[in-house]
This record gives C-alpha cells, sequence and structure tokens, in this order.
C-alpha cells in the first residue's frame, strides 16, 4: 500500500518528529495493529494525525465557536483532515501489518516524518482559504488578484512565469492555481484594483493531493492524494465505515459554543443538515440548567445516532408535526436513549406540552431505559417530565 513509499528515504532507529501530537508508546502501537482485522486500523495513528492537524487549522482560525464568523469554513476543513487523518493511518497500519520489525520502525518514522509535511500543507491551504473568503468579501472594491513572487530562496521555475499576473477574482485560474499549489509552495497572492494581464493563461498543473483553492473547495488536501486513491471502492467504504466508530472518541471544543444556566458543546463532526435546529433546542435547555453536548453525526449500519447527550446520557431530539409519537419513541430506544427532547413544531395540533405529555407517558413507560422526556412548547418553554414506575417486590 501507498506508505510503503516512504520507506527507502526513512531508514534508522525510529525516533520521534515534534508534532501536536506524538505517538504514546510506538510498540504498543506495534503490537495492536497486528491484531486489526482487514477493516480496521490504528486508532492511535488515527490520533496523531488529526490532532497534530487539526490544531494547525485551528490556530489559523483562533478561537472560533458555531456560531461565529468562519466557523463553516473553517469546520468544513477540519472535516476534511479528519477524513485524511482515518485515511492516512489505514494506508500506514495496512502496510504495517505483517511487515517485519525494521520495517514496522521505519514506517512508524515515515509516518511522523510525512505528517509534518502534510501539516504544513493543510496549515498553508487553510490560510489560503481564510485569505480567499477575505478577498471576495471585498471583491466590490478589489476585483483583481495579483500572483505575488515566492518567499522562498529557493524559487520554482515553473511558477515564476505567474509572477506579476493580474486576473480577476472569478477567472479560472484562481480555482486551480491559488497559492499554495505544490507541497512546500510559498508564492502568494494579493488583492489589487490594477488593471488585470492581457493574453491566454497556462493553468498551474497540480500535483496529487494538492487542492487548487481550498476557500472554494474547502479542503485541506485533494481528493487524488495518494491515500484515498490507493484503496479500491471497498477499502475506501471500509475505512469510513471504522472511521464512523473512531470519530466518536474525537474530543469537544475546549470552550462551549453556548453557555446560560447550562452549556451547549458542539462536536466538529456534527450533523450539518440538523445543526440549526439541534443547536437552537439545546440553547432552550441550557438556559434551564441542562448540559447538553451535539454529537458527532455517524450512521453506523444504517442507523443515525442520537443527536445529543444530555447531563452524560445519549438523547435524541423529536420533532412534534402531530404524527404517530410512538414510532419517534421506538427509534430512540433502539439508539439506546435515557432521554428524549420533543418539540413541538408550529404546525403540530398539540397546542401545551401537558397535552402532548399524556401520549408521551404511556408510550416511553413500555421500554426500561427511559428516565424522562423534555417538551420545548410553541412558545419555547421547556417542561421535564420523570418516567414514573412502579416498585416491584421479589
Amino acid at each position: 500500500m501507498g506508505a510503503s513509499q516512504y520507506v527507502s528515504c526513512c531508514s534508522g532507529h525510529h525516533s520521534h518528529v515534534q508534532l501536536a501530537g506524538n505517538i504514546n508508546d510506538p510498540d504498543r502501537v506495534i503490537e495492536q495493529i497486528e491484531k486489526l482485522n482487514s477493516q480496521e486500523f490504528s486508532e492511535e495513528l488515527f490520533r496523531v494525525a488529526h490532532e497534530t492537524i487539526t490544531k494547525s487549522i485551528g490556530d489559523v482560525y483562533g478561537e472560533v465557536k458555531y456560531g461565529n464568523q468562519n466557523y463553516g469554513l473553517m469546520n468544513d476543513l477540519k472535516r476534511d483532515a479528519y477524513r485524511f487523518a482515518a485515511f492516512k493511518a489505514a494506508n500506514f497500519s495496512h502496510t504495517m501489518k505483517g511487515a517485519s520489525a525494521q520495517e514496522k520502525d521505519q514506517l512508524l518514522r515515515a509516518f511522523e516524518v510525512q505528517l509534518e509535511t502534510e501539516n504544513n500543507t493543510a496549515t498553508r491551504a487553510a490560510r489560503s482559504a481564510k485569505q480567499w473568503q477575505e478577498f471576495e468579501a471585498a471583491s466590490d472594491q478589489y476585483p483583481n488578484l495579483e500572483y505575488l513572487e515566492s518567499r522562498s530562496a529557493d524559487k520554482r521555475d515553473e511558477h515564476k512565469k505567474y509572477y506579476g499576473l493580474i486576473l480577476p477574482i472569478n477567472h479560472s485560474f484562481w480555482s486551480g492555481g491559488l497559492p499554495p499549489n505544490d507541497y512546500g509552495c510559498k508564492c502568494r497572492a494579493r488583492q489589487t484594483d490594477k488593471e488585470a494581464t492581457e493574453g491566454e493563461v497556462d493553468q498551474v498543473v497540480l500535483p496529487k493531493g494538492i487542492v487548487g483553492n481550498a476557500g472554494k473547495e474547502r479542503k485541506v488536501f485533494a481528493n487524488n492524494h495518494s491515500f484515498y486513491t490507493n484503496l479500491n471502492k471497498t477499502g475506501r467504504k471500509s475505512v469510513m465505515d471504522h472511521y464512523a466508530t473512531l470519530g466518536r472518541s474525537i474530543p469537544y471544543p475546549k470552550k462551549p459554543a453556548y453557555k446560560s444556566k447550562g452549556m451547549v458543546n458542539v462536536h466538529d463532526l456534527h450533523d450539518k443538515a440538523d445543526i440549526t435546529e439541534n443547536f437552537e433546542s439545546a440553547k432552550v435547555l441550557a438556559k434551564n440548567g441542562v448540559n447538553v453536548n451535539i454529537r458527532p453525526h455517524m450512521i453506523k449500519d444504517g442507523f443515525k445516532n442520537p443527536e445529543f447527550e444530555i447531563n452524560g446520557g445519549l438523547s435524541d431530539l423529536k420533532i412534534n408535526t402531530g404524527k404517530n409519537v410512538s414510532s419517534g419513541i421506538k427509534d430512540a430506544a433502539r439508539k439506546n436513549c435515557e432521554t428524549i427532547v420533543i418539540k413541538i413544531d408550529v404546525s403540530s395540533p398539540f397546542e401545551s406540552a401537558l397535552e402532548l405529555s399524556n401520549k408521551v407517558k404511556g408510550n416511553m413507560a413500555h421500554y426500561s431505559r427511559f428516565k424522562g422526556f423534555y417538551i420545548i412548547d410553541k412558545q419555547q418553554k421547556l417542561t421535564y417530565w420523570p418516567i414514573a414506575r412502579k416498585a416491584t417486590t421479589k
């Protein structure tokens, strides 16, 4: 697999490169890799890769939490980094399994050395993406971009022909040639109101793995990177399936996205399709002293995981439009939820939380795991009902 391409340039005894996340116990990693099946990859290699790259992306944007400007772009770049880390870990795990002791040592060294380059690439892509967003915001005043000379002492001959090139921001060249456009590239771009360069322009030839415009593509690595292309369709699916499990081990941001009497934490891998509804509902809970984690969105074996973690237990958000209440309760029970949050939609025939609660109580009482349920009414008022159970005697 692709990791073997690094062996020849990384011989010698294993020693650590200083990264945001270091391999804690190399011998243990090697031992665990030998026990993995063909569908799995090393959780430790995944952790080291994603901690290193996502920290660097976060450093570019600073303290940005859900709802802030730049959050959406930063979050997309981090998601791409998590996916990349999973495929990197899979490539190396599969190559290391069954290899000789010397080869394994060399591969672990290669993993870290290569991660330095990948981290630099992702950091520059993140800066470029952030800058692109700024370019677009000011395009009415400065409609053109100028390609600037590289800061590197050893300038690439193939990039020199672009120095001084001025083109409109919406020119196709910037979709595939916005610097940095190669590994280690230190070329730059800036906005200008100078006249655009006339004549034909050759498009930049991008090496595999490099995105042409991180701001437009919202990625730090291209889909043609060897870590992706080394695997066939079945192999890529296996990586994503295992990623769906390991993704839950990724920690939440250090600072909450919302704080009132309670707090709301938003995981980097939250459900983008439902985040607005989930976040607004979570804020109602937090205002009433409930701590809520909006969980990573992972689909495993065809089932979507619960949206919330409330006070340490799983909880699912259900929007009530007046349809069958029991099906939503059954779904939450199947997901091992302790509580359910029910939000009464404006279209629902239920006008009060009390009216709906009478129907919910009977259905939830059939499942022993449930502890209670929350209802958010049409006026955004929160009420909690514990599930009362009859005492049993032996």
